[in-house]
């Protein structure tokens, strides 16, 4: 339970630090940026808003996480070029391949009516891969890219998501849950050294997720995501957009413990 209330934590902070500053602002003008408020005064303040921000997160259960993943790279190098050239024969498959992920998950009810989840996983992804721009050197040379993209990385993966209960079984037993919300990916696998030299690759990866969980009574959840890509794996000019297809199950760890 610890890492969620970290998480939870960073939050809490980032939002009252923006509240204080608009507030900061205002009375500033007013009392010529002078607060009569002493240190542990405000430590007390932050203190109370930090127990009724945690307070809205409820009914907190701790599972494991494992499932298999299959992913795909569509590639698009615009105007990119470098002294590198590599024949796409072979490489441009237009594949999904398996990984894996392991984690933890968190489920609970946010403000006593919304139920939601917060994930963090370690992936492998091994993916196929689709290139929408090549050249050509007809008749030498059939088609190439100056850019050739890794097709295996690990990745540590933040999720938060809000699930909504759909009314189709008996909810006493079992419950069908619709989940979207974004996970951000932080690359822990190096490059290659091709593209190292040109730095090709981000450090992180932002996506949204949509998906169904079915719950089996508290036992067990199984889960199939689609992770859809908001921003680049890439740095400009090269978009490489990642998506992803993820089918799994949570265990509780009072099951298994």
């Amino acid at each position: 339970m610890s890492k969620i209330y970290c998480f939870l934590l960073i939050i809490f902070l980032a939002i009252n630090v923006t509240a204080q500053n608009k507030s900061g602002g205002r009375s500033g003008i007013r009392g010529f940026g002078k607060s009569t408020k002493t240190f542990k005064e405000r430590v007390d303040a932050i203190n109370n808003k930090w127990k009724v921000f945690v307070g809205n997160f409820k009914e907190n259960k701790g599972s494991i996480s494992g499932g298999i993943n299959f992913s795909r790279q569509v590639i698009n190098t615009n105007s990119f070029s470098s002294i590198f050239n590599y024949d796409l024969n072979g490489l441009n498959n237009n594949d999904f391949k398996s990984g894996f992920s392991l984690g933890y998950k968190f489920d609970g009810i946010y403000k006593s009516q919304r139920p939601y989840s917060l994930s963090l996983k370690f992936n492998e992804f091994r993916t196929g891969t689709k290139y929408q721009s090549s050249s050509t050197l007809e008749p030498f040379i059939g088609t190439f890219s100056n850019f050739k993209a890794n097709n295996k990385f690990f990745t540590i993966e933040i999720a938060p998501h809000f699930k909504r209960l759909v009314q189709i079984t008996d909810t006493s037993k079992y419950k069908f849950y619709v989940v979207a919300g974004p996970d951000l990916h932080v690359r822990l696998s190096k490059q290659s050294l091709d593209n190292k030299v040109i730095q090709a690759y981000r450090n992180m990866m932002l996506r949204g997720d949509v998906g169904l969980e079915f719950d089996n009574n508290g036992f067990y959840t199984i889960y199939l995501y689609y992770h859809l890509p908001i921003t680049s794996f890439t740095a400009s000019p090269i978009r490489s957009r990642l998506s992803t297809i993820e089918f799994g199950t949570t265990i509780r760890f009072k099951d298994l413990f």
